[in-house]
């Protein structure tokens, strides 16, 4: 059964939902009217016995975050009282500042009786096109012919491997919530073997009227991040160009750009043009506007040339996406302009309640539990790989018990670490040509996915708030590595830096073991994928 409290007229609610639902569903439903941040409510909903539990809000609030705190803590209160186990609170947190925020930080005070999971509609959708890539509507199987599914290229195409001589390159038009997300999630994932042999680094590139704006937001945001990249702002009106490209040598693979114009502007326009026809980039424009008019003005409207080059395009939509797919859809004829168009962004069948990413990010950590258990053990006459092969030939991933202990054991910041880690696994297997799974990784493949896991940790550290310790900081940490952990409490982190300058621990651990260790086992963790698949 699924009980839905709403604090809105429930005939209208009524009305809106099961329009979308099959009878089966339908009659399952029970919807409440009530506050969620009145406690007398929330009794009445029986939270104790509830399975799961979804914390959304309703549209247009002022202060919908905070709400949505004032509830989960009411609910833990509840909970609490009655004794209940811990239950299951998937939360909807409409800023990504303060998504932001609830990655880094502790709910101490509900952690004993809510399993604590955000979630925000502009990231989940970044990893639904950009990780997942699929969509399909609402209560909807595949053979259904109602409304595609929709499948979403890659942005590395087939696979970037250590020969490649292409680079991603993502252009978004429109720095909005959703432009923003699409680009942040692009920087989590895109790294490559090339960069290690050829210094080929992953571009991202914002176009937007206000592209100045957006972007001093943007760094102080990610102030830490913006500091170890190469970032490049230009406006096309004036040529003014400026960057910090030559500033230092950056040992990151990651390249921003930001670009002050109108995307009708024939400037931009040229420019959308060339980069379409480079042989060497794969590139792919996410139209981001927030209008859904705006967007398909855009989006059926670029240059010739991102059509005759089959550039994919992603079209952001709000309600139906029946017109975008339509455009898109094939047929039996030679040429069908638009068929590298896909949209996304809409509100239905945005989040996977299953959270099946999560789960392989379990498994990520378990690998790192058991590494950890077992280095002591390692055989110093071998080389630092074949030694940690053998460490990890034994592990095993079915002791769902001991998996869900550990995990629950980790900080909020080390849970999204291994989330993070997870998103990247297929580009990884990718990189490698599309090699057979029950092939054995040779050493260079497992030193080439490390030094890979490594850069996209960089990356993915520095997203998070972390930062690297200045020159004074580094000199206290070599002198006592002991206070490494202590840096690292204030989200200053020594292992920033690139994957060749890693040194030891305090524990007699290289910081490349576990770039090792977890790039030893990613066969085992990518058969489990494909199969859930």
């Amino acid at each position: 059964d699924i009980v839905i409290q709403t604090s809105q007229e429930v005939p209208g609610v009524y009305h809106e939902l099961f329009s979308k639902l099959k009878y089966q569903i339908e009659k399952k439903v029970v919807i409440v009217s009530g506050n969620r941040t009145s406690r007398e409510d929330l009794e009445k909903l029986r939270l104790p016995f509830a399975k799961e539990i979804l914390l959304l809000g309703e549209n247009d609030e002022y202060d919908h975050d905070s709400l949505n705190m004032e509830c989960l803590k009411i609910s833990n209160s509840l909970l609490k009282e009655s004794k209940s186990e811990k239950k299951s609170f998937h939360v909807l947190v409409e800023y990504q500042s303060t998504y932001a925020v609830f990655q880094q930080q502790e709910m101490v005070s509900i952690k004993d009786y809510i399993d604590f999971i955000p979630f925000n509609f502009y990231e989940t959708w970044a990893h639904k096109v950009l990780v997942a890539r699929k969509y399909h509507p609402v209560d909807q199987s595949e053979e259904e012919d109602v409304l595609p599914w929709v499948d979403y290229e890659a942005l590395d195409r087939n696979g970037i491997d250590k020969d490649s001589e292409f680079g991603v390159h993502l252009v978004v038009l429109g720095m909005s919530s959703m432009g923003i997300a699409m680009g942040m999630q692009a920087a989590h994932i895109c790294h490559f073997p090339n960069f290690i042999t050829k210094g080929i680094k992953t571009r991202i590139t914002f176009i937007d009227d206000h592209a100045d704006r957006e972007m001093n937001f943007l760094k102080n945001r990610y102030r830490y991040l913006f500091e170890e990249v190469d970032c490049c702002y230009q406006d096309v009106d004036n040529q003014d160009v400026s960057g910090n490209v030559s500033s230092k040598t950056k040992f990151t693979d990651i390249r921003f750009e930001f670009i002050k114009g109108r995307i009708e502007d024939s400037k931009v326009q040229g420019m959308l043009a060339e980069w379409s026809q480079k042989r060497t980039s794969l590139l792919t424009i996410a139209v981001c506007f927030s209008s859904s008019p705006t967007a398909i003005a855009c989006g059926l409207y670029l240059p010739n040339e991102v059509y005759d080059n089959e550039i994919p395009v992603l079209i952001r939509q709000e309600t139906s996406h029946y017109m975008v797919s339509c455009l898109s859809q094939k047929t039996k004829d030679d040429y069908r302009k638009y068929k590298n168009v896909r949209p996304f962004g809409m509100l239905d069948s945005c989040y996977d309640l299953s959270n099946a990413y999560r789960e392989y990010a379990k498994l990520v950590n378990h690998a790192y539990c058991y590494f950890y258990g077992k280095c002591g053990d390692k055989d110093k006459n071998k080389t630092m790989i074949a030694a940690i092969r053998e460490i990890m030939e034994d592990i095993s991933f079915d002791n769902r018990e001991v998996i869900e202990s550990e995990w629950n054991a980790l900080s909020t910041a080390k849970k999204w670490s291994n989330h993070y880690n997870v998103n990247s696994i297929e580009l990884k297997f990718r990189s490698l040509g599309g090699r057979n799974l029950s092939e054995v990784l040779s050493d260079d493949d497992i030193e080439m996915l490390s030094t890979v896991e490594h850069n996209r940790w960089n990356i993915e550290k520095l997203i998070m708030g972390y930062r690297s310790p200045t020159n004074e900081e580094c000199e206290v940490i070599q002198n006592d590595i002991s206070r490494k952990n202590e840096y690292r409490n204030r989200f200053i982190h020594y292992d920033i830096r690139s994957y060749d300058d890693l040194q030891d621990n305090n524990n007699g651990i290289n910081a490349k073991e576990f770039d090792i260790c977890i790039s030893s086992v990613l066969p085992l963790i990518f058969k489990r994928m494909k199969n859930k698949k």
